[in-house]
């Protein structure tokens, strides 16, 4: 069981650790010719990762980690240091090495608080799982399974595919503390998750963890075929290091159903795969597996056999993991001294850096004294510019006053803005959110009475009530949409334009733009049309101007022209004398105009026009005339910026059920 957890804690595989063409010797090339500290630490851990995992040569991989460590030590690197320790806590438990691992573990956690790094945290509490496990703690697995999960989304490991083994390993987590429904969704997810994984052992780890659920809930059957599943992908795939998980896992299961000569049979293959990756503490498993066979038939000289050869094998690891401690003991030693070296290294810079301070102060002083005996010797000269200085630094005074003024004022209109933005945001906002919770908390009850009718065996009732989710969802679509819409204006009206001014026709910007919202429009209602009428200055030639920034304005101001005069055809009521509506035709005018060093665009309406009492407000952020839903009220807002940022002028001229006309003017 023990080696089918390594590769869940492992944080990377062979095809997030290179390409497929990439080499060890090419590993070693990268650490010849890199060029800074993060690069060596970068590809000595790409080095530690393939001996680790990849080879028989575990020395190796320790001794790459520990350079790691060193040459983050010595650079002071913390961020890298961090991702050392969590790769030294997985190799130190690989090796059985439990209470080193849980030491460096919780030292790289305890660097990360203390510095606010969070990349590695899902890598550091793998490793504590990985304890947690060893030593059947299930109510600490389950914490740190969370918190290794919870911190998924901060990581910026490089090798961390891992999504799926840790979804489906707080899955296991919740299964071992009996919260089953937890633990099936957290497998059932991981599984969905594993089928899309880069990590093509991700399954077999589902795979593993959801038949060895089963066993323990005695679904012997539902086990059985999960598990033999497993076993044949990790087979295909060639994943030797999960294969043996299976065999002694499926063993117990089928001496459960009394299969004992299949029990027998996978167990021994169980084995033979430990065997051949020098896994003594799975071979063990194995071994204790068949003395459970042989005994349940009777045969005691093979059960006698079997449980002297599982004693055997666990004192020998009990005794190899004791010497491994004490081989620890001198790595500690050590990775404290070098800690102690880098503290001195930094207090010999801070030394140093006195030193150079001193000396600047002693030249300051210096200086000080060679300006004193030349002002002694240049009395008369000094008082003129004594006074002269004191004139200077009255303005400056004055000025600096001025500047400090200045600044309180814009902070205070950027206070000011700021709070109409947040105002607005909350009320703009509130109402589809409303709508969103309202209608998941109907679907919620819904899909429990669609349960129930589905026991009940009321097919239709339960396809009548699916239909009524469905359209509550696409209500909470509509409405999610809405709020989109509101956010993404607020922020085009908060950000600063990083445009380009350049040359350009504003008459075929203003065209353009003309023909797009009309499309538009019709594209909304195919009923809708318009005349549109346009006289174009051709002598205005191109304007310096953005235009992305002037054609998102005059799409704004086309889009209401064109939202007025449809408004005005299918609402009859305004019209006065019903022969007015026969008659009436919808028109908007757009014309640009040269006057002296400015162009002048008007874009003109004959819909039923603004009200004169809300007319001061319509260039405020979030004020809208259109009815709730229809308008965030930010169009007009961004518009005012838009022109204003490039140094020109918009007003409005509007007539009460006459129509509107906005005026542009802009610098040539």
């Amino acid at each position: 069981m023990k080696k089918g957890f390594i590769l869940l804690i492992v944080v990377f595989t062979a095809y997030n650790c290179m390409s497929q063409n990439e080499t060890i010797f090419r590993l070693e090339k990268k650490f010849r010719i890199a060029t800074n500290n993060v690069e060596r630490i970068l590809v000595l851990d790409s080095l530690s990762n393939y001996y680790l995992y990849f080879t028989t040569k575990q020395d190796s991989a320790s001794y790459f980690i520990k350079q790691s460590i060193n040459i983050a030590l010595r650079s002071n690197d913390n961020q890298n240091l961090i991702l050392a320790y969590s790769r030294m806590g997985l190799f130190l438990w690989l090796t059985s090495r439990y209470k080193s691992s849980m030491e460096i573990t919780l030292k790289g956690l305890k660097l990360s608080q203390q510095y606010n790094i969070p990349y590695y945290y899902s890598a550091l509490y793998y490793n504590l799982c990985g304890l947690d496990f060893q030593i059947s703690d299930y109510k600490e697995l389950l914490k740190n399974s969370k918190l290794a999960y919870e911190y998924l989304k901060f990581s910026k490991d490089q090798f961390f595919d891992t999504k799926a083994k840790i979804t489906s390993l707080l899955g296991c987590a919740f299964g071992l503390n009996k919260m089953y429904d937890s633990a099936f969704y957290y497998l059932d997810k991981g599984l969905i998750l594993s089928k899309a994984s880069s990590d093509l052992t991700a399954f077999d780890a589902n795979c593993f963890f959801s038949g060895y659920i089963n066993y323990n809930l005695r679904n012997y059957s539902k086990a059985d075929s999960i598990l033999n599943i497993g076993m044949e992908h990790c087979k295909k795939i060639n994943d030797y290091e999960w294969l043996e998980n299976f065999p002694p896992t499926l063993s117990l299961v089928y001496l459960e159903q009394n299969k004992v000569s299949k029990a027998i049979s996978l167990a021994h293959t169980g084995i033979h795969y430990s065997d051949s990756i020098d896994d003594k503490k799975f071979v063990a498993f194995s071994a204790h597996t068949l003395y459970l066979c042989f005994k349940k038939i009777n045969k005691p000289d093979s059960a006698l056999y079997y449980l002297e050869l599982n004693n055997q094998i666990t004192d020998e690891v009990a005794s190899t993991d004791i010497n491994k401690e004490l081989q620890q003991i001198e790595f500690t030693e050590l990775l404290t001294q070098r800690e102690e070296n880098a503290q001195q290294v930094l207090e010999n810079e801070k030394n140093r850096n006195k030193i150079v301070l001193y000396v600047f102060i002693t030249a300051g002083i210096a200086f000080i004294i060679i300006l004193t005996l030349q002002w002694r010797n240049n009395k008369q000269k000094q008082k003129a510019n004594t006074l002269l200085q004191q004139q200077k630094e009255k303005v400056e005074s004055t000025l600096s006053e001025l500047k400090s003024t200045q600044a309180q004022l814009i902070q205070s209109e950027k206070m000011a803005s700021l709070g109409e933005l947040t105002a607005g945001i909350a009320h703009e906002i509130q109402n589809p959110l409303n709508f969103v919770n309202n209608f998941s908390e109907v679907n919620g009850e819904l899909i429990s009475e669609m349960k129930n009718e589905l026991l009940s065996g009321n097919k239709e009732e339960a396809i009548s009530i699916a239909d009524d989710i469905k359209d509550n969802e696409q209500k909470i679509l509509h409405h999610g949409k809405r709020a989109d819409a509101i956010v993404k204006g607020m922020l085009q009206h908060s950000r600063a334009s990083t445009g380009k001014k350049e040359p350009t026709d504003i008459n075929g910007l203003a065209d353009e733009y003309l023909r797009l919202s009309y499309h538009g429009m019709r594209a909304k209602d195919k009923s809708f049309n318009a005349e549109i009428k346009t006289d174009f200055d051709a002598s205005i030639g191109k304007i310096n101007i953005v235009p992305q920034d002037i054609g998102r304005v005059l799409l704004n101001l086309f889009n209401n022209a064109f939202y007025a005069v449809n408004e005005k055809r299918k609402n009859p009521e305004g019209f006065r004398n019903p022969r007015d509506l026969e008659t009436y035709e919808p028109a908007v005018f757009v014309k640009t105009k040269k006057i002296n060093d400015k162009v002048e665009i008007k874009v003109s309406d004959n819909g039923n026009g603004i009200p004169q009492k809300v007319v001061d407000k319509i260039f405020q952020p979030f004020f809208t005339t259109k009815p709730t839903g229809q308008g965030t009220g930010l169009g007009l807002s961004l518009s005012y910026d838009i022109i204003k940022a490039h140094g020109g002028e918009i007003k409005v001229e509007t007539k009460e059920g006459k129509g509107c006309e906005f005026v542009i003017q802009l610098p040539v």
